[in-house]
């Protein structure tokens, strides 16, 4: 037996065993790594995802929330509080399907906005150009009692800056005046319930 030869293929077997054990001690490392990171990554992911997620819920919860505590004219896209009458009105919800029973209800708070614009317009045409005689219009003693009444004329005048019987023009400026402060006062403080950008938008559909 050679007996040199053999400690020499002893000496590349033990070597090559050692790379071999070294080679995959390190792959496994890796592959560990590996799998750690994208255990982390996938938990990541899923974190942000429901964070994503919770926060829309939460949001349209917020929304729901501030929809079904709204007033009564904002839910129904009439912030006026418009009547209903036999007429309808574009952009009117039909009456067999209005879940009110007293007032109109619009599909787009637009038109809602529109509807209160046109209203003040045909009490112009019919001489009804001051805060009191549209108010007493509007809301009249006998559904508000006269002190009522009187103190939706005198808030209505301070918001619009006239006194109760001066008289108007049916433009923009009395108008858009007129229908901001009806709105709150229909509404209640604590928001604007008619913006600018209500009162331009429902000025173009009135042509």
């Amino acid at each position: 037996m050679d007996l040199e030869k053999l400690s020499k293929d002893k000496r590349l077997y033990w070597g090559l065993g050692i790379a071999t054990v070294s080679l995959l001690t390190i792959l496994i490392y890796n592959y560990r790594r590996e799998i750690s990171k994208t255990a982390g990554n996938v938990v990541s992911v899923a974190k942000a995802t429901t964070a994503k997620y919770s926060k829309q819920f939460i949001n349209y919860l917020g929304k729901v929330g501030q929809i079904l505590t709204a007033p009564r004219g904002v839910r129904n896209n009439n912030p006026g509080n418009i009547n209903q009458t036999t007429s309808l009105w574009n952009g009117e919800i039909p009456h067999e399907e209005n879940s009110d029973g007293r007032f109109k209800q619009f599909y787009d708070y637009t038109y809602g906005v529109r509807a209160l614009m046109l209203n003040l317009k045909s009490y112009f045409d019919k001489g009804k150009n001051t805060v009191r005689k549209i108010i007493e219009t509007w809301a009249p003693a006998a559904e508000n009692g006269n002190a009522g009444t009187e103190a939706y004329v005198q808030a209505v005048s301070k918001a619009v800056g006239v006194k109760p019987d001066t008289v108007l023009t049916f433009d923009k400026k009395y108008v858009n005046g007129l229908v901001k402060a009806i709105a709150q006062h229909e509404n209640g403080s604590g928001d604007q319930w008619v913006t600018d950008v209500h009162l331009t938008k429902a000025w173009s559909l009135m042509t």
